[in-house]
């Protein structure tokens, strides 16, 4: 299972979600969150970032100004988009809030694109989700910190164990 580790703003954390594995590291670009970065701190973030590892840039409801400016500070693999976009801005660009749901409601399904479970996942029950979901990734944010915004290290590393002992 491949995880993302998203909302990381310190060198530390975005040191321990490498150490630890994660295949993706998630930069937010929401000014209201708490896990907020700029594009500026987000670059030199980035610089930790083996290439192997994938950057997410999280944008809620992004204009093209935004867009432009936080691309052009850094490479971005993945955008995603988190706001109220139409179906027509997301086809013009290219979950979560720690919210737990009834993950049965999706066991049986077969998806036909690549897909993310993502919102109130931790370190103990995203090995649960895994295998109740069948994901094929696994994302988060709140379920790794000890505040908001402050991730804790050792629940990074312990969510990427357990989603990949999922496996």
């Amino acid at each position: 299972m491949q995880v993302k580790i998203c909302g990381l703003t310190t060198p530390e954390s975005v040191e321990a979600a490498v150490q630890a594995g994660a295949s993706y590291i998630g930069f937010n670009f929401f000014s209201k969150s708490p896990r907020f970065v700029s594009s500026a701190r987000a670059a030199e973030l980035v610089e930790l970032v083996p290439e192997r590892v994938i950057n997410v840039a999280l944008t809620v409801n992004p204009d093209d100004e935004m867009l432009r400016e936080i691309t052009a500070a850094f490479s971005v693999d993945v955008l995603q988009l988190h706001g109220s976009e139409s179906p027509e801005r997301v086809h013009a660009l290219p979950g979560g809030n720690a919210v737990t749901f009834d993950w049965r409601l999706i066991a049986d399904l077969e998806w036909t694109v690549p897909w993310m479970l993502a919102g109130g996942l931790t370190p103990e029950n995203v090995a649960e989700a895994g295998r109740l979901t069948g994901a094929p990734m696994v994302d988060v944010a709140s379920g790794v910190e000890s505040a908001p915004g402050v991730k804790d290290l050792d629940k990074i590393a312990a969510f990427v164990k357990a989603a990949k002992g999922a496996e």
